[in-house]
């Protein structure tokens, strides 16, 4: 498009938040000859102008015949979706939250009930496990070495070392032997 002064104006942004960055369509972004493999310079220049006719052509038919009735399609789904978080999904997110204010004090009482049950019965299908699954790791704990405190004096030149607590053995924790584990189910089970 060109003014009266016959320079030509910018094109209008049509892509402001750059949601299509991704699509490289130029015909140098989409072919590129290597060094040592040139072909002629007209058919080069020739297949430019054929790929970017062609290549405007199609867009320009499809979006005119099509681009409409994707909008509207569009324009109904994302209205929908409006239509559904504002007068259902938001309103039932707030009561469903403002319900299980309620089940708060019940915490406790969840912990020391269920929570048994349900290590237990972990416990129990660790046993049926595929082979070559590594058991180890879910019967290891995770466990954080707390690392002593000590006052550093800021005028002492020699830097006072800090030594970290031992980690616990498998002795000191119950880390279950297969054997344990089944008689500790069996117990549970009989509970």
């Amino acid at each position: 498009m060109t003014t009266q002064a016959g320079v030509q104006a910018p094109k209008e942004n049509r892509d402001p938040n750059h949601i299509n960055d991704h699509l490289q369509m130029k015909f140098d972004q989409v072919f590129g000859e290597p060094e040592n493999n040139y072909s002629f310079g007209v058919v080069w220049e020739c297949s430019e102008t054929c790929y970017s006719c062609w290549h405007g052509l199609c867009y320009g038919l499809a979006s005119c015949l099509c681009s409409v009735w994707i909008v509207i399609y569009w324009g109904f789904i994302f209205g929908c979706v409006a239509f559904d978080h504002i007068w259902i999904f938001t309103p039932f997110l707030k009561l469903f939250t403002m319900i299980m204010q309620i089940c708060r004090p019940l915490k406790p009482c969840i912990d020391c009930c269920i929570k048994p049950c349900t290590g237990a019965c972990a416990h129990f299908f660790i046993l049926f496990a595929e082979p070559g699954t590594d058991i180890d790791r879910w019967n290891k704990p995770v466990i954080k070495t707390p690392v002593r405190r000590v006052r550093i004096n800021r005028d002492s030149p020699v830097p006072v070392k800090r030594t970290p607590v031992p980690a616990p053995t498998a002795e000191d924790l119950f880390l279950g032997q297969k054997s344990q584990m089944a008689r500790s189910v069996q117990r549970q089970m009989m509970l």
